[in-house]
This record gives C-alpha cells, structure tokens and sequence, in this order.
C-alpha cells in the first residue's frame, strides 16, 4: 500500500470538528435571537409610567397632537395622569383636544400652535422660554410629514421636499434641543425624581430602503440613527430615548382607514408603544423597536432571514409604491374630472 495516498485521519477529523463548532455556534446565536424577540415581544413589561412622573404632577410634550397617533399618545399620557402641552398647527383643533383632555382626564394642558413647515430659531427659542419652568419629563417627537403620494426623487417636487426635511429632521431636532436642557436640569437638582423619556416616531421607511419614497425615508432613517446616537449619550443623566420604527397605521398619513393584522389603529400602536418602553422589540439595534407585535414579527424576520434577499424585499416595496401611485393619480384624474364638469355646468 503506498502510504502517501492515504488522507490523514486526523487532517478530516480537525475540519469536521471546526464546521460543527462553526454550525453549533451559528445555531445558538439564531436560538438566543429568536428567544430574545419571543420574550421581548410577549412576555416583557415596559417601564411603568409612574417611573417618569405619571400622577406625580408631571408634564408630557406631545408634537403634532391633534391627529392619528399624536392625538392618541396625547389621550393616553393625560389618562395615565400627565398633564400635557400639545404642540401642532390648528389652535382650533388644540382647544377642542385640550377641553377634551382636561374634562376627561382632570388633568391641566398647554397648547402651542405651531406649523413646523415655517418654524425657525425663533420659534423653538419661545417654546423653551414658555415650557422652562414646568417640571416636563416626556416628549414625544410624532410630527411628521411624508409624500402626497409616492413619487421618484426627481419627480418631487422641491416644496414637498423640503416640508418634508424640515419638518421630520429640522423640527424634531429643534424641538428637542429646546425641551432637553429642561430635562437635563431636573435630573442634576434631583437625581432622585421622575427620570425622563424621549420618544421619537421613525418608520420601517427608514429601516428599508423605500423607493418612491426617498425623502421620506431618508429623513426617517437619519431620526433612527440620530436617537440611537444620542440616547447613549443621556442615559447617565437619567433620561431614557427610543426610536420607533412602526409599520403602517391607520391615519391620514398612511391613507389606510381600516386595521388589519399588521395596521394597527392608533389606540393600538400607542397602548403597545407605552407598556413597552425600555423593550427592544423587533430587530437588534440599540434604542430603536418596533412596538407594535407584528411589525416587532417583520422587523426580526428581515433581520434574522432576508439579509441575502433584500434586493428583493427592495423591489417589491417599490413595486408596492408605484401601485400606490397609480391609484392615487386614478384618483385625481376623477377630482379633476368631477370639477370640470361641474364648471362647465
């Protein structure tokens, strides 16, 4: 027997043993992850509100409060015992909330009208000068704006372009340069009060790319990071902040009037928003989730299991979008059609 043909035994033996090390280890890290999200999803509880002052005379900040989940988030914080400054552009919409939260909740309100499309350094410098003696311990950033209907980056019209930036980036991070110094002092005087949270609304938008929607997206996906960013920063002060990154909702924004498994209504959304604070829901990365249980179910699957195939996953939102603006222009060719003929009548 010619002993230079023979494979070594212990050549074969040292390879099978790395790749089963190899697999062994890939199977418990997918095993950890996926107990994590079943945990994080069902069985974890949420930082209880009383933590940031719920019935203790604190204030909540609610932006673009009087519709959909800024309306909600605004109900729900003044029934857990906030008292609340709504923040949006309707003064007459801001009184009928404010009479609504004050006859109901037996709690006090502020209002600030406010159209984010025209807010400049002004603005925000009267915001902190009204807000800086009231013991605030929760903003939520949930003023935003998206396309009139999905449209190619060069399509866009500049305007809405801009709206767009300048509400969801320019104005959230203005509003909460003007609010966090309030935060910050509290804390520093009493390190043993209410800590305080800031909240801010992203989208799935920014968590996958979404063609048809670029600006948008982009400015979602730029809140993400940002929060993400900063909440590391404050956490030693004692102020918690999370990105949520939700699915579709029904609301004006989303044109979606009725719920479904994954559209939750704003009642919905915002209890699953509120009993999970402090839970990472969804996806791994740090101070961002998805709390609302199935989009929590979308957010890991694409995490855990489309990596190789989210060219595809890309495809089809835009494949989606554009539906979305056939529709939409279906639509308004049929306004545009219904008024001519009255005119001409």
């Amino acid at each position: 027997m010619n002993v230079e043909n023979v494979a070594s035994p212990s050549g074969c033996s040292t390879t099978v043993t790395v790749f089963s090390l190899f697999g062994i280890i890939c199977t418990l890290l997918k095993a950890k992850s996926f107990i994590r999200f079943l945990y994080n999803n069902y069985f974890a509880k949420g930082t209880k509100l009383t933590v940031y002052g719920a019935k203790q005379g604190a204030w909540a900040i609610v932006t673009g409060a009087t519709d959909g989940i800024g309306k909600e988030y605004a109900t729900q914080l003044a029934t857990a015992g906030f008292n609340v400054v709504l923040i949006s552009r309707t003064q007459e919409k801001l009184d009928a909330l404010a009479h609504e939260l004050e006859t109901v909740a037996k709690i006090q309100t502020r209002t600030i009208a406010l159209d984010y499309t025209k807010a400049d350094k002004t603005s925000f410098e009267t915001i902190a000068e009204q807000l800086k003696k009231l013991p605030i311990t929760v903003l939520i950033n949930n003023v935003g704006q998206s396309h009139v209907m999905p449209t190619s980056f060069e399509e866009t019209a500049e305007m809405e372009m801009d709206n767009i930036m300048h509400i969801n980036c320019f104005g959230t991070l203005h509003t909460t340069k003007a609010i966090l110094p309030i935060m910050m002092e509290q804390r520093r005087k009493d390190k043993k009060g209410p800590r305080c949270l800031i909240l801010t609304m992203g989208s799935f938008a920014g968590l996958v790319p979404s063609p048809y929607l670029s600006t948008y997206a982009g400015s979602k996906a730029f809140l993400s990071n940002w929060s993400a960013s900063m909440a590391e920063e404050v956490k030693p002060e004692g102020i918690d902040v999370w990105c949520y990154n939700s699915y579709l909702v029904v609301s004006a924004m989303s044109k979606i009037r009725r719920p479904n498994m994954t559209t939750p209504t704003p009642k919905a959304f915002v209890r699953e928003a509120l009993s999970s604070i402090n839970v990472q829901r969804g996806g791994s990365a740090p101070y961002i989730s998805q709390p609302y249980p199935a989009h929590a179910i979308m957010s890991w699957s694409l995490e855990e299991f489309l990596g190789s195939v989210k060219y595809f996953v890309v495809s089809q939102v835009a494949a989606m979008h554009l539906d979305i603006r056939k529709r939409a222009l279906r639509k308004q060719a049929r306004i545009q059609q219904s008024v001519s003929a009255q005119t001409s009548a």
